[in-house]
């Protein structure tokens, strides 16, 4: 016995423990714990990838872009004062519904709409889904096109003057077909080849670059230049305050939610925040509303002030202003659109494919080629029949955008989340009751108007 003791004894020896030693480890082990914990990967700061600041950019690139040049028309159908209002509902809706669906994404643990169609109303609710997503985001692309095909010959006007006719000539068309040819086969088919949308991903930075330099552009304007706008405070006076008017807001309504349409982002903005909660996600869009709603009040005021002389305009930049600041952002809005509508096309792609070839395959380079060919071609058809960027943008505000942002939030989260609160619940059936009815009403207007 005491020969195996010995044995055991010199096998595994005896360590002198010094307790500081041992404290330190202790304190070392509790230190690692708590950073891995508490703390993302090395070289973490507040503006790395899923920390605060980049994830609000993100969301706020979600929300600015091309339709920022089209909100002056809300002042000018409502006044000031009742178009702010439009924006901070249309932006408080917008809130409530994209919140919604990240409860719906924590609830599923997942963040796509085929998920939470899936989740709710099994296999066959899946592909619906898909097509209304393709859909909204092919609408998306035949807005851009009818926004580029008025763009170009207003740009050609700027850079050489008296080489095509006026606006209103009788060849306008022959010169919004040529320039709707020469972007979608020259500029958008090219780039709809992409498989994935991380090489474009910086024009979206871009386009919020934009969007503020037409904000203190139009600021600017107001306040510097003087033969455009020679007496402020009479301007100021013969702007309208409020206009109340049933078809004034069923005509701005549609814009609104073309502004707003951030929600499908939600749950992706959710899954790649570093600090993955609610509450989180919350502030994120909150900040990001805040300062997308003041960058659209400042635009919707200063446009309608600097401009209302020169009478109600939907786009903005078509107006005949010899401002020189006003024409770099001619040009500067022109390469944000060459770069958006491949933002959307690509994305309505890889939807169509999961249709097509379902989950986990792939289409061949000989099949992207034709499906993005035949994608392409029916955008520029549906832009070629539509006159102009109103009509374009009020079919889509009154159509899929609603359905996409607004409607299947409610329906995914009414059926997820089994212990909403009562007062959320009602929220949401006001909501949806509310946006269908204006979205009839706003679409019938439309057809029975001139």
């Amino acid at each position: 016995m005491d020969n195996e003791i010995e044995m055991k004894s010199s096998l595994f020896p005896k360590k002198h423990i010094n307790s500081s030693q041992v404290a330190k480890q202790a304190n070392d082990l509790n230190k690692s714990i708590t950073n891995k914990v508490d703390t993302p990967v090395e070289g973490y700061s507040c503006l790395s990838s899923g920390a605060f600041i980049p994830s609000a950019i993100s969301l706020v690139s979600a929300t600015l872009g091309a339709g920022t040049v089209t909100l002056p028309f809300l002042a000018y159908e409502n006044g000031i004062v009742l178009s702010s209002i439009l924006v901070i509902i249309g932006a408080s809706i917008s809130y409530f519904c994209g919140m919604l669906l990240v409860r719906c994404a924590i609830i599923v643990k997942a963040e796509r709409y085929e998920d939470f169609a899936e989740y709710c109303f099994g296999k066959k609710a899946i592909n619906p889904t898909s097509w209304c997503n393709v859909l909204t985001l092919l609408g998306f692309v035949i807005s851009y096109i009818v926004f580029v095909k008025t763009l170009i010959p207003h740009i050609f006007r700027i850079c050489f003057p008296n080489t095509i006719e006026e606006e209103n000539s009788a060849n306008q068309w022959l010169y919004e077909l040529f320039s709707a040819t020469f972007y979608s086969f020259c500029v958008l088919l090219p780039l709809g080849f992409a498989r994935e949308i991380g090489t474009l991903r910086y024009n979206s930075i871009f386009g919020v670059f934009c969007t503020l330099y037409l904000t203190a552009m139009m600021i600017s304007m107001f306040f510097l230049d003087h033969s455009l706008v020679p007496h402020r405070l009479e301007n100021i006076k013969q702007a309208k305050l409020w206009d109340i008017s049933y078809t004034g807001m069923m005509n701005s309504i549609p814009f609104v939610v073309f502004a707003f349409l951030y929600q499908p982002n939600m749950p992706m903005v959710y899954r790649e925040l570093k600090k993955q909660s609610y509450s989180q996600t919350m502030l994120v869009t909150i900040a990001a509303s805040i300062f997308s709603v003041a960058v659209y009040i400042l635009v919707s005021s200063f446009g309608y002030l600097c401009t209302i002389d020169e009478g109600k305009a939907v786009n903005i930049l078509l107006l005949k202003i010899n401002n020189f600041s006003f024409q770099i952002g001619i040009f500067l809005f022109f390469f944000v659109i060459c770069g958006s509508a491949p933002m959307a096309l690509v994305p309505a792609k890889d939807t169509l494919e999961h249709i097509l070839k379902g989950s986990g395959e792939r289409l061949s380079q000989k099949e992207n080629i034709i499906v993005t060919v035949i994608m392409v071609v029916l955008c520029y058809l549906c832009a070629v029949a539509v006159p102009g960027i109103t009509e374009a943008i009020t079919i889509l505000g009154c159509t899929t955008n609603p359905l996409s942002g607004f409607l299947l939030p409610i329906v995914f989260y009414l059926k997820i989340d089994k212990d909403a609160p009562k007062w959320k619940v009602i929220c949401c059936y006001l909501i949806f009751c509310f946006i269908i009815c204006v979205s009839i009403q706003s679409f019938y207007l439309f057809i029975t108007e001139d």
